[in-house]
């Protein structure tokens, strides 16, 4: 589901807050009373709003609602964060942070957006992203070492 197309009646944008039964057919969610720890392999809308710590990789967009914790690498199409995030994001398409999202890690995304009251700490580069390009930056909080400098043809660094 494409962030930017105009939902039907019965239908909401992934990007806004959903109740879970006003979910979108074909979608996951993670309740509010439920943990996850491990990997998320999706090619559906992925709406967290319990916690879950490990990787995601999903084809479509995610959207961590207020109240929802993850603690992961994530690559999606689109990501909304109105909920808690520790983690890189890597996104093909718009990542969001809401005014009442809190992001920890760094963005590779085309287009990013984070309003007024939101809590980000990480870098943005812009450019493609998704699960092709979802690699930690170096010193990210997914916790890889930095990698070694490397010297320029001059021999210097």
């Amino acid at each position: 589901m494409a962030f930017f197309r105009r939902p039907t009646d019965d239908e909401p944008a992934p990007m806004a807050e959903t109740k879970p039964e006003g979910r979108p057919p074909g979608s996951t969610l993670i309740g509010e009373r439920t943990n996850l720890d491990g990997k998320i392999a999706t090619g559906e809308d992925l709406f967290i709003r319990g916690a879950f710590d490990g990787a995601i990789e999903a084809e479509s967009a995610v959207v961590i609602h207020r109240g929802g914790r993850v603690k992961a690498s994530l690559a999606a199409g689109e990501v909304a964060v109105h909920g808690e995030v520790e983690g890189d994001i890597s996104a093909s398409g718009l990542v969001e942070i809401s005014e009442t999202g809190s992001l920890t890690g760094n963005i590779r995304a085309p287009a990013v957006k984070v309003s007024a009251g939101a809590a980000f700490r990480g870098q943005i580069s812009r450019g493609k992203g998704g699960k092709e390009a979802a690699r930690p930056a170096a010193g990210s909080p997914s916790g890889e070492k930095p990698p070694e400098k490397s010297r320029d043809a001059a021999g210097g660094r």
